[in-house]
């Protein structure tokens, strides 16, 4: 019987206008360490193996779209709805993001 396993992701990112942060180096290096950058970004199953050892399947996910939200009210909105999906998920309320500075 196969077994499916977690998924696991493909570490290539979207290129040119799929992804937001192409063409923003500048803004980037600016920016203090630890700095959250809240961003939409889309997801497709890219392919779904199965190992030949242990016969285990599970889903290969590749990122496709990658925006970086820029707007205050964006950002606040991305940030309720993941909210709002993590403890719909885990019964849980959502877990608060320490900066590296208050992680120390």
């Amino acid at each position: 019987m196969t077994e499916i396993k977690p998924a696991a992701f493909n570490r290539a990112y979207p290129a040119g206008d799929s992804n937001s942060f192409y063409g923003i180096e500048d803004e980037l290096v600016e920016l203090p360490a630890g700095e959250q950058l809240i961003t939409i970004s889309t997801w497709v199953v890219e392919d779904v193996p199965t190992k030949q050892r242990g016969e285990q399947t599970y889903p290969l996910l590749k990122q496709v779209h990658i925006e970086l939200l820029h707007v205050p009210d964006a950002i606040t909105a991305a940030l309720k709805l993941r909210d709002a999906a993590y403890k719909k998920r885990t019964g849980q309320d959502a877990l608060a993001i320490v900066d590296g500075e208050d992680s120390e």
